[in-house]
């Protein structure tokens, strides 16, 4: 594989620097480890700058060439949100390296209009969706509509880990038949899949069940 054919992450990951600044991240979370990643190369390609030569200019001089960043992006039309994560990317980087910038200002950096803009699916809605979904997915979209669990829930981010049948305490097979001695049926949420850190307990009802 040449180094045209690279993914940008495995390209950034060439420099043993780099490497190391993704693994340090990944400690605390995978995801933002490679958002990271990705938010530092496009700081790269708008700025013009490499994240090697941004380690060799004074702080002052790349404390402007945030602002201009930031500048130029909301100009562009980026969300405040997604200019905020490049730059706290390349800060991430920078203090990573032992040199301490200052965040400029961003307007409406913690304000995601995509999450503002989702809505709950009515009922009609969501019955289409399962009704369009393989048998894979209609479980997938049962339990997340009716047991509330997030995504990360059903299989995480390296697809290491994930609910299994033993998190259905109440479900029972036997042989090709399934049944379940309760519904709504307990599932069974493990500390490792928890965003808080802390297993919990939620129910999936009659119509999760035949899904499932």
């Amino acid at each position: 594989m040449t180094s045209g054919e690279l993914s940008i992450k495995d390209a950034m990951l060439m420099d043993p620097d780099v490497k190391r600044w993704h693994a340090n991240a990944a400690q605390g979370s995978p995801i933002t480890a490679d958002v990271n990643l990705r938010r530092l190369h496009s700081f790269e390609k708008v700025s013009g700058i490499s994240h090697k030569a941004l380690l060799k200019m004074d702080p002052k001089a790349i404390y402007a060439q945030l602002i201009d960043y930031v500048s130029e992006q909301q100009r562009a039309g980026l969300s405040g949100a997604y200019i905020n994560t490049t730059v706290k990317a390349a800060i991430s980087w920078l203090a990573f390296n032992d040199i301490t910038v200052k965040k400029p200002k961003i307007k409406d950096a913690e304000n995601n209009l995509k999450v503002q803009d989702e809505t709950v699916p009515t009922q009609a809605e969501l019955h289409k969706i399962l009704m369009a979904a393989s048998t894979r997915d209609r479980v997938s979209c049962a339990l997340m509509a009716f047991s509330g669990v997030r995504p990360q829930v059903l299989g995480d981010y390296k697809g290491h880990d994930g609910l299994k049948v033993k998190d259905f305490p109440d479900m029972i097979i036997k042989g090709e038949t399934i049944t379940f001695k309760a519904i709504p049926a307990r599932v069974n949420v493990r500390a490792e899949l928890s965003k808080s850190g802390s297993a919990y307990l939620t129910f999936l009802g009659e119509e999760g069940c035949e899904y499932l």
